[in-house]
This record gives C-alpha cells, structure tokens and sequence, in this order.
C-alpha cells in the first residue's frame, strides 16, 4: 500500500494506493517515494498510479518481513517477494482455505 497526500477523485478523497507489483512499481512506472504522478479510480473504486510526472528522491524498497506472520521474505530477481513460511502463516493459510471453498464451489 502507498500512502498518498490526500487527493480529491470524483468526489472521494484517496490518501491510499495499492502497490502491489514491483516490476510495474520499479520498471513501467519508475515510481519512487516522494514522485508527483497521475491517479485514476480504475473502475471507478480502485485507486490506481497511471504515470510518473516528476521522480521522487528515494526508491522503493520491497518490505523486509511478511506483514502477516513477520517472518524474512524471499526476494527473487529483485522482483519478486514471496514469504516462505508455507506452514504456519495465517495468510497463506487463509488463501489455501479460500482456494479449497472456491474450488468445492461453497458460496459465501
């Protein structure tokens, strides 16, 4: 999540942004902290960063720990960031118990 100064949107004031993609973050929008761009509500809800108009002073750094069960994250080609605790975090865990539901189609 990014924290964004408070932006007025179609009568909606966005202080958040999801980042969820560090390639997109680093490489297709060279998003930096500090950086003036354009948001939009994609699909009139999601707040999105389209574009960078003036770069920031300092880079992104990809989080150290999982935000759910604050074990060190793996970090693969700069890119890609994965927690490896597979067994005991409440996130994955909640995921797989989802994914399971959906797949025996429960509603609800």
């Amino acid at each position: 999540v990014g924290i964004i100064n408070p932006t007025n949107i179609g009568g909606v004031t966005i202080t958040r942004v999801m980042l969820n993609n560090l390639t997109h973050i680093k490489k297709d929008l060279g998003l930096s902290i500090g950086a003036t761009a354009t948001l939009i509500r994609a699909n009139d809800v999601i707040p999105k960063i389209t574009k960078v108009i003036k770069k920031g002073n300092s880079e992104i750094a990809p989080p150290a720990e999982c935000p759910s069960c604050k074990t060190k994250l793996n970090v693969e080609d700069e890119m890609h960031v994965f927690c490896p605790n597979h067994e005991e975090c409440p996130a994955q865990t909640a995921y797989r118990i989802t994914h399971f539901l959906s797949v025996l189609d429960v509603k609800g």
